[in-house]
């Protein structure tokens, strides 16, 4: 008991730290506009479950997201009679959850992990299944879960390095979080072995792969490609680079070093797309400081299309179409120290080249996977220039390594399969 009291502290006196900037955010930059009254616990979602019984998904942010559509939707094929609830931690995974899971029942975010808030919620959703989306684990929501009679799965299960010597350096807060969990489906043996490590029992625990290589890709039809090409100012002869996921220190840095190939390849075309849209104005206007010739994805229509070679793509859910009409994707949030990547692999759904930078930490399991198919490479930033140089200049070559991409992506498929089959047990269904 003393410990949840010291723990429910401690996190009040982090909230305290945090909320000057989240009130200054929100006032000044129409940050968490959305969500901030529902993470305190003052605006409740209305759920509505009847007699049916809950499966509460939870999924932090966009990546989370999209790694379990397929097995969010395979749960709702396979036990179409219960209800389904979709937890957020962030508005863009709010948002990509609304568009990528719409058959789920509710959607909400998640609170702050207050003893309070969490028991509250927990009481007004009363799941019956819990499962959380690769590594979003708060101390209260799971032990109130459990405490209401809940069965807990890990899915997409992963743990760096880092975060496994945090949990052994604070063991009494890891012990109470991991003892909540009864199922840890684990993306690789590398996983598996730290979360052993950790004193998880190995009964417990099933590699079954990366979810995120079942992600259901939409490619555009010929009309919509055109037309995007079209409003972009796309043509045959360019050489579209597309910059995914970019974070503050990437845009400028990358930019430069491609744009001293544009004296001799007048053919390359720049798209930037950053990956928090609360930043898109701010990237828009540093480059324009810059580089002077910069559009705007908004600003930009079929009647008037771009007339630049850099674009900033100030939209949610347009980067999978943008690495469509590519020629190399620079996978970003790998050139700063602080995120360590996002997914790598999103760019050879549609068999072109991926590139990344040396900060792998968040991804090192789709890292591996990309560089030992030869269908991606970690690129210093030094190494830049010369590598897009060589790929410009041979066209078979960037052919092969994206059809190297597109092999990884099938030969790699499954997970969700794996993993409703490791699940059945939990949901009461024979296997």
């Amino acid at each position: 008991m003393w410990f949840k009291g010291f723990y429910n502290c401690l996190l009040f006196l982090l909230f305290l730290c945090f909320l000057p900037r989240a009130l200054y955010l929100y006032f000044f930059k129409k940050k968490y506009k959305q969500s901030l009254a529902a993470k305190l616990g003052i605006k409740n979602p209305s759920i509505v479950n009847g007699s049916r019984p809950l499966v509460w998904i939870h999924a932090v942010s966009v990546g989370e997201t999209k790694a379990i559509v397929n097995l969010a939707k395979k749960i709702k094929e396979e036990l179409p009679d219960i209800s389904l609830l979709i937890s957020s931690g962030t508005e863009t995974g709010h948002r990509e959850a609304k568009k990528s899971i719409p058959f789920a029942d509710h959607f909400i975010f998640l609170p702050f992990d207050f003893s309070w808030t969490m028991k509250k919620m927990v009481k007004l959703a009363r799941p019956k299944w819990v499962i959380i989306s690769e590594t979003d684990l708060w101390l209260n929501f799971l032990s109130e879960a459990k405490a209401a009679g809940a069965q807990v799965a890990v899915v997409n299960a992963k743990i760096s390095e880092r975060t496994q010597k945090r949990f052994k350096r604070f063991s009494d807060y890891s012990k109470r979080l991991l003892c909540c969990i009864d199922y840890w489906l684990v993306q690789s043996s590398d996983y598996y072995q730290r979360f052993k490590e950790l004193g998880i029992q190995e009964n417990k625990m099933t590699i079954v792969g990366n979810l995120k290589l079942d992600f259901p890709i939409v490619k555009m039809t010929l009309i919509e490609k055109n037309n995007l090409q079209k409003r972009l100012g796309i043509r045959e002869e360019n050489f579209v680079i597309t910059l995914g996921s970019t974070h503050a220190g990437e845009e400028e840095a990358l930019i430069e070093k491609i744009w001293t190939l544009k004296a001799k390849y007048h053919q390359i075309k720049i798209l930037v797309v950053p990956r928090h849209p609360e930043r898109f104005d701010t990237v828009f206007q540093n480059l324009k400081r810059h580089f002077i010739d910069v559009d705007l994805f908004s600003t930009l229509t079929l009647q008037n299309p771009s007339q630049h070679a850099l674009i900033v793509i100030d939209a949610m859910g347009v980067l999978k179409k943008c690495y469509e009409i590519s020629s190399l994707a620079i996978v970003c949030g790998s050139y700063v120290k602080h995120i360590g990547g996002h997914n790598l692999l999103e760019p050879c759904y549609f068999a072109i080249p991926v590139i990344f930078g040396p900060y792998l930490h968040a991804q090192p399991e789709l890292a591996r996977l990309a560089i030992a198919s030869q269908a991606g490479k970690i690129v210093p930033m030094e190494e830049l220039t010369a590598v897009i140089k060589g790929l410009i200049e041979r066209p078979l070559t960037r052919k092969k390594i994206g059809e190297r991409g597109l092999q990884l992506i099938e030969s790699n498929k499954g997970a969700t399969e794996r993993c409703w089959k490791n699940l059945q047990s939990a949901f009461g269904k024979p296997k």
